[in-house]
């Protein structure tokens, strides 16, 4: 996909992390470009309230794409994300 795709939200994040995997090749391989600061406090809980965030790939079907966190200049920020990883390496 020669235009990235847009993040901005929490539900965004949460999208391309399923859908990544599920072994979905496009989202594994495209560009994404978040255009805002994104708040993880609650989200970070509502995805595991003992383990907090997962983290986006796996071994079996890892991120291979660009993530850009700048947009017109300004450089956008995920703040109080959490997790606590159970024996996964490379995170």
């Amino acid at each position: 996909k020669e235009d990235p795709y847009i993040v901005s939200s929490y539900s965004h994040l949460l999208e391309l992390t399923f859908a990544i995997e599920d072994g979905d090749e496009t989202a594994c391989n495209s560009v994404y470009r978040q255009i805002t600061d994104i708040d993880m406090d609650y989200a970070s809980y509502r995805c595991d309230s003992n383990f907090g965030w997962m983290p986006i790939g796996t071994a079996a079907n890892p991120f291979r794409g660009t993530y850009i966190g700048a947009s017109d200049g300004k450089i956008h920020t995920i703040s109080n994300l959490w997790a606590t990883t159970r024996d996964m390496n490379g995170v």
